[in-house]
């Protein structure tokens, strides 16, 4: 494995790299702390590596004091692609979809959130 293939700082430090880096991280620290470790301290822990990584991103940058204010919309976008409240297609529990083509598809769920 070369180093290129791993994450580097100027990759977290994208919307996809930290994106995925919120993803990652509570499903690690699910798996070391087991059942100790619910669907809300995985919504907690994603949160604060979000806004870890987006107000890291403006202490690097240059500008103006509204990049702080950036840095936390930024942050809150992270979270909301990591945990799936962004999704598009969206039904209540159990329900079904039908998307083009007739073929039904249950909706999807976040990553984050168990079935």
């Amino acid at each position: 494995m070369q180093i290129d293939q791993l994450f580097t700082v100027e990759s977290v430090l994208t919307l996809q790299g930290a994106t995925a880096a919120t993803l990652l991280v509570p499903h690690v620290v699910q798996s070391l702390a087991g059942r100790r470790y619910t669907e809300l301290w995985r919504l907690r822990t994603a949160f604060v590596v979000a806004m870890a990584l987006a107000l890291l991103t403006a202490a690097i940058a240059d500008g103006s004091p509204l990049k702080w204010l950036i840095a936390v919309l930024n942050g809150c976008l992270v979270f909301a692609s990591a945990v799936g409240i962004n999704q598009t297609v969206i039904a209540p529990e159990g329900r079904s979809v039908i998307l083009r083509g007739g073929q039904p598809r249950t909706s999807q769920r976040s990553w984050l959130r168990r079935a």
